[in-house]
């Protein structure tokens, strides 16, 4: 199964996360947890097209994808 991580990064201003990963607990640490400030209890949904969409035309968020094969960002 698949999720989407949400997170706001301080140093960075407001940004969504999307973690394509099946241990979204184990991602988490991998994103440096201690800068990230909690959005909905760090709500986690199952990963699909549907949610992105919402998220990106709803909430007007920009979307990057994070690949836990590489732990690089890459824009999506």
């Amino acid at each position: 199964m698949k999720y989407l991580f949400y997170a706001n990064f301080a140093l960075s201003g407001f940004k969504a996360y999307v973690c394509e990963t099946d241990d979204p607990f184990h991602t988490m640490g991998e994103m440096h947890y201690r800068t990230m400030e909690r959005i909905d209890r760090l709500t986690f949904r199952e990963y699909n097209e549907t949610s992105v969409k919402y998220i990106t035309e709803e909430k007007g968020l920009k979307i990057n994808k994070w690949t836990d094969k590489y732990r690089k960002q890459v824009n999506g």
